[in-house]
């Protein structure tokens, strides 16, 4: 019995450390999700902020610079041409992990003060941010 016990602790604690917690598998899935839609060059220089939502979490792909020209994106923001680069990408994820549709902004102020995920759909991105033109910035 003396064996067992330091046993199953131990067992508990590994355990533990390695369940995600919900905001955690909201991220992953979501980063998963994003490098079939603007590719693991965007997604790799991200910085990622993950806030919770009303329905759930917004995921934030922050300085991804993500471009038509390096990966084919999604089918609405190619509309611009293959010179767009969209700077900050973000997606609504509900508390169920179904991850919503992709919006871009190129105002990073409006991301960490609006709520992005408050409608039921998000808009199509809007014509790039006027200083993300180039793949370098």
């Amino acid at each position: 019995m003396r064996i067992v016990v330091p046993v199953l602790i131990v067992l508990l604690l590994l355990v533990s450390a390695y369940h995600k917690n919900p905001e955690q598998s909201a991220e992953a899935l979501t980063r998963e999700y994003m490098v079939n839609r603007i590719g693991a060059p965007a997604v790799n220089r991200s910085h990622i902020q993950t806030r919770f939502s009303p329905n759930g979490w917004v995921v934030i792909f922050h300085h991804a610079n993500a471009s038509c020209g390096e990966h084919s994106l999604w089918r609405e923001a190619c509309r611009f041409g293959s010179d767009a680069v969209y700077k900050h990408i973000y997606t609504c994820v509900e508390r169920d992990l179904n991850i919503g549709p992709i919006g871009a902004r190129g105002d990073q102020v409006a991301l960490w003060t609006a709520d992005l995920c408050q409608t039921q759909t998000l808009e199509p991105p809007a014509i790039p941010h006027p200083t993300a033109t180039s793949k370098s910035t």
